[in-house]
């Protein structure tokens, strides 16, 4: 007989949604003061919550707080990458190879501009196993692109170059603009949308590699 799943009580949906303030509550004051300019009474007051209440959600304190973030964002996005990066096996055009592997990287690092910041800042401060889920991650999508690109070099779809540096190339441009608009926002060095930007990238990708 299968275990039946326990049912929520209010307490314990309360406790969650303590937790999830806790931590966005944090993310918004690591991203705006630093990891290391930031108390825990400051996030107990925005909260409006006791100071010491905090430890009984990360009893580590902040470095908890920022450890469960980072492992937050790895665990929830490593499965749903990995399920889509499947999809890109029954795609054969380069034009939408390109499209889905950018969309990729704005859904899943580029849609929360707070935790961008922190990954960006924080690095040094993060847990190493968790750094290393993180870094894993990114990998499985590079490695993808390279596999691919290979692919196409030898269907001689594309010009055969340096696989290496062409991935760096199309994901380098992604990255350049997820981070100018994380940090300047409005005052970003580009004028595009999103979407824009993309179609722009990859028109040139594929007039830089067309044989």
């Amino acid at each position: 007989m299968k275990n039946k799943k326990k049912e929520l009580t209010s307490r314990d949906l309360q406790a969650i949604e303590t937790k999830s303030k806790i931590i966005e509550v944090s993310k918004i004051l690591f991203a705006n003061n630093s990891f290391n300019g930031t108390t825990i009474r400051q996030i107990s007051k925005e909260i409006g919550m006791a100071d010491g209440l905090i430890y009984h959600y990360f009893p580590d304190g902040k470095i908890g707080i920022l450890n469960f973030i980072l492992d937050e964002f790895v665990t929830e996005r490593s499965e749903k990458i990995e399920e889509e990066l499947l999809v890109l096996e029954k795609i054969h055009s380069m034009k939408e190879i390109l499209e889905f592997l950018g969309n990729i990287i704005f859904k899943y690092f580029g849609k929360d501009k707070n935790l961008l910041i922190i990954l960006m800042r924080e690095q040094s401060t993060f847990d190493e196993i968790h750094m290393k889920r993180f870094q894993k991650n990114i990998k499985k999508i590079v490695i993808k692109t390279l596999r691919i690109i290979k692919n196409k070099i030898n269907e001689e779809q594309i010009k055969s170059f340096d696989t290496l540096m062409m991935a760096n190339q199309f994901w380098s441009s992604i990255y350049s603009f997820i981070i100018q608009n994380a940090l300047f926002q409005d005052n970003n060095f580009y004028s595009y949308s999103k979407e824009e930007y993309l179609k722009l990238i990859i028109d040139h990708t594929l007039k830089t590699w067309q044989k």
